[in-house]
């Protein structure tokens, strides 16, 4: 009684019996690897769909795979077609075990020698990572930060040594910098022994070439050079570092253009931490109006410690709060450190005097002026 549907069903069944994949390829992978998927249909000119049963292992993108962590997943394929034609017969199911070089622990950390290898570590955030050679990021377009404010990196980064180069943000985002946001699980934890090269970072708020915020973490051995342009906050090592936090042993060479307030050439602003034999070389620019300009940190507050440091800028200009060493300073202390003789601050050369002590900015505040060669 019903001829056209009769026949339209026997078609669908050959049509369903002529289906399947032939897919040979055996999966093996590390961590930031890119797989080519390499299967076809009976007929070949089917178009195939892979699948991923865990994307945060092993992501699938078009007709490859991108692995992002270590772990297990399984890929499968099946023809496209209608969906009550594509049964389990249809496809093939392949096991994916990837490994990585460590065990993410603080003893025996993951390797990491590739830019995919770096951005990996976003899956996993409470991980230990260490590279094992130079990085060059100039592929990426806009890096996307390890870590934000809501989902903070938690372990820590040893770079060996080693540089990563050409990290390049392009948002309007904050909490910008290889690292968005750092709060180590184990307070007191590190990122530590990297260069950064020809950072060009530009932002909101929050931005430092190694990490936009950082509590209760140390930012130790580590150096940055570039540019970095944004609004308030904005540190060449850090944009802001809270509770118990250091930079220590680190210096920046960026230059820093900004349109709000606390910006500076080590740290925006520390606020119960601690900024320790650091120092900053790069001009420091705001629009006029600003608060909180130096030529080491922006803000100082909350018991925050300034030691052994030097202010090396060429000048720091566009606020009518700004000094040549720390621009805001409240209830912290400095000690034995120095301010370049012959920086300028908003177009004035502040004259200099003995090396222990002449007035900078606030009539409170002592600071030695001495040059540092």
């Amino acid at each position: 009684y019903f001829p056209i549907l009769r026949a339209f069903s026997q078609e669908s069944q050959r049509f369903k019996h002529q289906q399947g994949t032939s897919w040979a390829q055996t999966l093996t992978s590390g961590v930031g690897d890119e797989i080519p998927l390499i299967a076809t249909g009976r007929n070949g000119d089917e178009v195939l769909v892979f699948e991923s049963s865990n994307p945060e292992v092993a992501e699938i993108n078009g007709s490859s795979i991108h692995i992002h962590s270590k772990g297990s997943a399984q890929i499968s394929v099946r023809a496209q077609g209608d969906e009550f034609l594509n049964d389990d017969n249809t496809g093939v199911t392949r096991d994916l075990f990837v490994t990585w070089s460590g065990s993410g622990t603080k003893e025996d950390p993951y390797l990491i020698s590739n830019p995919n290898q770096l951005d990996s570590m976003r899956y996993n955030l409470t991980a230990h990572y260490k590279l094992t050679a130079d990085i060059d990021l100039s592929a990426i377009d806009s890096w996307t930060p390890i870590g934000d404010n809501t989902n903070r990196f938690k372990g820590s980064f040893d770079g060996n040594g080693y540089v990563i180069r050409n990290l390049t943000i392009f948002s309007p985002d904050s909490y910008k910098g290889l690292f968005g946001v750092f709060e180590p699980d184990t307070p007191g934890d590190e990122i530590m022994n990297v260069g950064l090269v020809d950072v060009d970072i530009l932002g909101g708020s929050h931005l430092g070439g190694v990490a936009g915020n950082v509590y209760s973490g140390v930012i130790r051995n580590t150096f940055v050079t570039g540019t970095i342009k944004g609004t308030t906050y904005i540190g060449g090592i850090a944009g802001r570092i809270f509770d118990d936090s250091a930079i220590e042993d680190c210096y920046s060479t960026v230059t820093v253009q900004a349109t709000g307030s606390r910006q500076a050439g080590i740290a925006g602003a520390a606020d119960a931490s601690t900024i320790i034999r650091c120092f900053a070389t790069g001009m420091i620019t705001v629009e006029d109006g600003s608060l909180g300009l130096g030529g080491v940190a922006g803000r100082l507050a909350e018991g925050a410690t300034l030691s052994n440091s030097a202010a090396i800028n060429p000048g720091i200009k566009g606020a009518y709060q700004a000094s040549r060493l720390v621009g805001d300073f409240s209830g912290s202390s400095i000690s034995n450190s120095y301010a370049w003789e012959e920086m300028y601050v908003n177009d004035t050369q502040i004259e200099s005097g003995d090396a222990t002590s002449t007035p900078v900015s606030y009539t409170h505040l002592t600071l030695p002026t001495k040059r540092i060669v």
